[in-house]
């Protein structure tokens, strides 16, 4: 259980022995995509086109992720990884709505724990029409409560991986989703948005000079009340910038012990 796994650095090192380190380097790129607006949450994100699938190892069902670096041609920005989940895809050409997969649950010290959302984002798959209308989201509430929405207006002609953060317009009290259950646009136009539901797992800040810093959330639990996410084999490691539409590369590598 992590909490033995994770309880010390020996520990780590003892199981990192004794189930075999994982790690990967991490490489991609992304085009110039399109800023955000106080009608499509706010902050300017992208989503990298290229996920990472964790692997599956013998003896292991569990990842706890231990380090996690990464650096980019673009500064000052900040970089993200993510466990990410597929909730849903919409056409917005036809309003055709495709249901993805819900929030998880996840063993946590042993029990069986629903997750939700820590942020949610409308990326874009698909380049928007020139004009677009309001993206009303249906979904179920981080405590279970169904029915609740949230709107927003993504930009026209939003470039693809262009990624709206939808916290700020989730219902008044809502922290997180752990399912949708139906998108639409008011009137239609061109374009693919998928809504992808997203567990933090490390920070990158690349700032100009010296100020840059990056951090694995897993670790914090040694020196903070913070309990760690496990991460299951076959997930997809998600990669966000935020705070800049420009073009980038980025390299990271991260690591970690099964369990």
């Amino acid at each position: 259980m992590a909490v033995w796994v994770l309880s010390s650095i020996d520990a780590i090192l003892d199981t990192a022995a004794t189930n075999g380190p994982w790690s990967r380097v991490y490489a991609g790129q992304i085009a110039a995509t399109t800023s955000a607006t106080a009608n499509s949450g706010y902050v300017t994100s992208q989503r990298f086109p290229t996920a990472m699938t964790m692997p599956a190892m013998t003896s292991v069902s569990t990842f706890y992720l231990t380090h996690f670096r990464a650096v980019s041609s673009q500064a000052p920005v900040i970089l993200l990884l993510a466990d990410e989940y597929l909730l849903g895809t919409l056409n917005t050409g036809t309003n055709a709505f495709t249901d993805g997969v819900a929030m998880p649950s996840k063993l946590i010290e042993g029990a069986s724990t629903q997750t939700a959302t820590q942020l949610a984002v409308a990326v874009v798959s698909t380049a928007l029409g020139a004009s677009t209308s309001a993206l009303t989201i249906t979904y179920t509430n981080q405590g279970g409560t169904a029915n609740q929405t949230a709107t927003m207006t993504l930009p026209n002609s939003s470039a693809v991986n262009s990624a709206f953060m939808i916290d700020p317009h989730l219902a008044t009290n809502d922290t997180g989703i752990q399912d949708v259950t139906s998108l639409s646009v008011a009137t239609t136009f061109t374009g693919v948005v998928k809504i992808y539901g997203l567990i933090v797992l490390g920070l990158a800040a690349q700032g100009t000079g010296a100020a840059s810093s990056s951090q694995a959330i897993g670790l914090d639990c040694l020196s903070a009340p913070i309990f760690p996410w496990p991460v299951a084999a076959a997930d997809a490691l998600g990669f966000y910038s935020f705070g800049t539409a420009n073009a980038m590369d980025v390299v990271a590598t991260i690591a970690g012990i099964g369990d």
